[in-house]
């Protein structure tokens, strides 16, 4: 899990619906620190957060994000981050898990984010 990482597409659990982004599109990065610090970068903005895993579940606190304007790619990034946030703690809760080169998160009960190491 600590590493960089590379969304390359969203996609149901079962493996459809799969959506990647546009020719061009600058790529979504996400880092995760050894020292459990949450970053990520977008075309248009920037995530601070820290995060803890327990057992396979992914939870990013202490969210803070820049608010320009995105692409749409961007969008979809931001609304799953929204669809996996506690309406109680208001942390982003999501289930991982890693395969090799692959991060999974997964997200509102049926859909995944898929990342991959760079």
């Amino acid at each position: 899990m600590i590493d960089r990482w590379e969304l390359i597409r969203f996609q149901n659990s079962d493996g459809t619906n799969i959506v990647e982004p546009q020719t061009g599109e600058t790529p979504i990065i996400l880092n995760f620190l050894e020292n459990l610090d949450f970053h990520a970068t977008t075309t248009s903005n920037e995530i601070n957060g820290n995060f803890t895993t327990e057992q396979e579940k992914l939870i990013i606190t202490n969210f803070a994000t820049t608010l320009v304007s995105e692409t749409d790619w961007g969008i979809m990034f931001y609304e799953a981050l929204e669809a996996a946030r506690d309406p109680n703690s208001l942390e982003i809760i999501m289930e991982f898990s890693v395969s090799s080169e692959t991060l999974r998160l997964s997200y509102n009960e049926n859909k995944d984010m898929v990342l991959i190491r760079r």
